[in-house]
């Protein structure tokens, strides 16, 4: 079993897909038996009262938390967050947006990473 652990970065919570990515290519070069990776994180982190809470998957956060998480992102809590204009979808039509065969989000960083290609997150102690 090989751990990544999200939990105990150098400033507290870090999201490292480089641990990540060694941990997939560790688990790939071994091949007499199955590997496991277990990856430790924080449910619902850098939200300020909902984090590590159990009662955070799936429930609202609501407009008080929401004003947290921004400020946690160093974002203006008063700002409204939107997508570019005439660039979003309705959500059933979300997997159009997706090529086949390449992952989104955090598996996208990581088809890049275990591809050669340079990460294209942003690290402003943030996911």
């Amino acid at each position: 079993m090989l751990d990544v652990d999200w939990r105990t970065g150098p400033d507290g919570y870090a999201e490292n897909l480089e641990a990540l990515h060694e941990a997939i290519v560790a688990a790939r070069a071994e091949s007499a038996r199955p590997s496991l990776i277990r990856l430790h994180t924080i449910i619902a982190w850098p939200s300020p009262t909902k984090q590590g809470q159990e009662s955070s998957h799936g429930s609202k956060l609501g407009a008080g938390e929401v004003a947290g998480l921004k400020q946690a992102l160093g974002l203006d809590p008063e700002q409204s967050l939107h997508p570019a204009r005439g660039r979003r979808l309705p959500r059933p039509h979300a997997g159009r947006r997706q090529r086949p065969g390449r992952p989104s989000g955090l598996g996208r960083a990581l088809h890049d990473l275990a591809a050669g290609q340079p990460c294209r997150c942003r690290a402003a102690g943030a996911p």
